[in-house]
């Protein structure tokens, strides 16, 4: 089970845009514009794990500058802080990743076609700071081809220097208008949401959310923690105000 409050502004721009942020292959592929996203998870004990539970905390920046012909640069800076804790008080460590993703969107000739490059800069570990050890280099290209005013595709591949080994994942995906009330964003294998807009400012739907992350350790026996995680549960968007949108979503 796990619950997700969060709030974040958003904006919606013409063109589809993708921008990848902390977790591993946690692409945010909806057609909205989010310069700010604070977040917080809960995971609390339960039948598949009877023992641990986490709390996971986000803070998301985008900041856009428009090159020549149209092309963008996006800078998307982020912190994650994930915190365990055990129902027999064993210790775990807490993770921390901090990330600075550039992201480089160039619309080809043809406007149908949109090409993203983004280059991710991210220190993940046990330790508040900026240690090398920590340091991670990885990025994706990403190709758009619009099939028509409400269709379009999405292949590419991502790539991540894990401590475990170099980690490439194959990347494909859909943005789908269905009806005028119902949406389909995808980047698959990390993410799908399938969403249905019951009034103008109240949204619903389901999410699919798939992770692997490491985390350097720094301690007597310096090594790694390995992360993998599948999530899937339905949420609701709320406008509360102009452009902030409160989300909450449950499951599991």
């Amino acid at each position: 089970m796990l619950i997700i409050a969060g709030m974040r502004i958003s904006k919606y721009v013409l063109n589809s845009f993708f921008i990848l942020i902390f977790s591993a292959l946690n692409t945010f592929s909806q057609p909205y514009f989010e310069p700010v996203s604070i977040s917080g998870s809960y995971f609390p004990t339960g039948e598949s794990r009877p023992l641990q539970g986490e709390k996971v905390f986000n803070l998301n920046f985008s900041v856009p500058v428009r090159l020549a012909q149209g092309s963008l640069l996006v800078f998307s800076p982020c912190q994650e802080y994930r915190v365990s804790y055990h129902a027999e008080n064993m210790g775990f460590p807490d993770f921390l990743s901090t990330a600075i993703p550039v992201s480089i969107l160039n619309y080809l000739n043809d406007s149908n076609w949109v090409v993203n490059i983004t280059v991710i800069n991210r220190w993940n570990q046990i330790e508040w700071g900026f240690k090398s050890g920590a340091w991670q280099i990885g990025g994706a290209v990403i190709n758009t081809v619009k099939v028509h005013e409400n269709l379009k595709l999405k292949f590419g591949l991502y790539y991540n220097r894990e401590f475990f080994s170099d980690f490439f994942v194959p990347l494909g995906g859909i943005d789908w208008k269905i009806s005028e009330r119902m949406n389909l964003f995808s980047t698959l294998p990390n993410h799908l949401k399938l969403e249905y807009k019951i009034l103008q400012n109240l949204h619903a739907g389901v999410a699919f959310k798939s992770l692997t992350n490491s985390y350097k350790n720094f301690g007597n026996e310096e090594g790694y923690y390995k992360l993998t995680d599948n999530q899937i549960g339905v949420f609701g968007d709320a406008v509360i105000t102009g452009k902030i949108v409160m989300t909450l979503e449950a499951g599991h």
